[in-house]
């Protein structure tokens, strides 16, 4: 998967999980940030790869939000695993 293709389904998962006031505060308090700080860091690496975690962690919520968007459930692990990854290989993104 390309780095591309995961920060696209990164973001996909933030405005599905956002889009959730209930579940967005577990992700907030998860994360350990608020609703302000995520807003100015919506694109940053870092917060798409734990928006991806917080899914991959949660089975139910990784089955609804690849239903509604139509990703198999592997794909966002892949999207995870390659956002998460070595952050000094991608350091131009």
């Amino acid at each position: 998967m390309t780095f591309d293709e995961a920060e696209t389904i990164g973001a996909e998962a933030l405005g599905f999980i956002a889009g959730q006031p209930a579940t967005f505060e577990r992700f907030c308090t998860a994360a350990g940030t608020n609703p302000q700080a995520i807003a100015s860091q919506v694109g940053e690496r870092d917060t798409l790869a734990a928006v991806l975690r917080f899914l991959v962690d949660d089975d139910s919520l990784l089955l609804s939000f690849s239903a509604a968007r139509g990703h198999a459930s592997t794909s966002i692990m892949r999207a995870h695993h390659t956002l998460a990854g070595d952050l000094a290989a991608h350091d131009d993104h």
